[in-house]
């Protein structure tokens, strides 16, 4: 295993784990400030 591998999937996960998150709670914002598009 590659020290190089291992130090660049752990900055992948730091980079995507927010993004997910603002991905995440977008749409869940969406809705909430839009209740009529909701069913």
């Amino acid at each position: 295993a590659r020290r190089t591998e291992m130090s660049a999937a752990m900055t992948l996960l730091r980079l995507f784990r927010p993004a997910l998150l603002v991905l995440a709670l977008l749409p869940a914002g969406a809705m909430t400030h839009q209740p009529t598009s909701a069913t």
